[in-house]
């Protein structure tokens, strides 16, 4: 699901809701774009797997404030974010942290999210439209990365056939015929080069 979300004071788009991720993200675009200091980063221990499987390394990690609605009725909460300097097309990730500091409830149905606050249960809309731009975006740009790996694996049988399955040749050898003649949608495959066998009498 992709919101909007008020961070340090900012309107900050194309924010990815991914409960399956353990740690929050920022992209360093969009935290220079706000305008924030990377002198104000701690060091972060560990790097990040999970971007095509490759290792990426932090700038840093800060604890900034994410806020939902008007003041009246406002969720404010401090989340602990990596710094990430690669380009991705979201601006932010919320992870579990996220998820568990606001205890928020998604309804993907709805496309919604629901954060408990001091008077009254507040409600964010995801953008269908800003989440289908994305995912087309992503997928051109790893079109050829699939094209490669398909070419590799496309010699070699798939692992999950049984051993007694029918070949291409065997198939070829094959015919299509209705089970019965008022029912011709349920069909059977009949192996073309069947022979009969006379039955032995006992």
């Amino acid at each position: 699901m992709v919101i909007k979300a008020n961070i340090e004071g900012l309107e900050i788009n194309r924010v990815l809701i991914y409960s399956g991720r353990s740690t929050e993200i920022i992209f360093a675009k969009a935290f220079d774009q706000m305008k924030l200091s990377i002198s104000q980063l701690q060091p972060s221990d560990s790097p990040l797997i999970g971007f095509g499987g490759k290792k990426i390394y932090v700038l840093g990690k800060t604890s900034l404030p994410v806020s939902f609605k008007d003041q009246e009725n406002a969720r404010i909460e401090y989340v602990t974010f990596d710094v990430v300097d690669l380009y991705y097309l979201y601006n932010a990730i919320f992870g579990k942290g996220f998820s568990n500091k606001f205890n928020i409830a998604i309804h993907m149905g709805y496309l919604c999210m629901k954060i408990p606050a001091l008077h009254d249960i507040i409600t964010v809309h995801g953008s269908q439209k800003e989440a289908r731009n994305i995912k087309r975006a992503i997928y051109k740009s790893q079109r050829n990365i699939n094209s490669i790996e398909v070419a590799k694996n496309n010699t070699l049988e798939p692992p999950d056939m049984p051993k007694d399955k029918m070949g291409l040749r065997d198939q070829e050898e094959t015919m299509s015929a209705p089970l019965e003649n008022a029912v011709l949608d349920i069909k059977v495959i009949i192996r073309c080069n069947l022979s009969k066998k006379k039955r032995q009498s006992s």
